[in-house]
């Protein structure tokens, strides 16, 4: 999953190969990726998708004062 985000954000090609896997486990230790702040932040994003974020059914709904906007006679 990693992997694929990097390829689709264009990480750099340290970040790819650092994320390979082989029989369910990293050639390389994420430790040793030399760019740990695109993975922090990718980590930090995925959780906050599935824990924060609100997922309600819908758009946004914007409400306006009517106060000022319309005209009177």
């Amino acid at each position: 999953m990693l992997e694929r985000d990097a390829r689709e954000s264009d990480a750099n090609d340290n970040v790819l190969s650092g994320l390979k896997t082989k029989n369910n486990a990293f050639v390389i230790p994420l430790s040793a990726l030399s760019d740990n702040k695109w993975l922090e932040s990718r980590f930090i994003s995925m959780i906050n998708k599935l824990v924060i974020d609100v997922h309600m059914p819908g758009g946004a709904f914007i409400q306006r004062s009517a106060f000022g906007l319309e005209a009177t006679s």
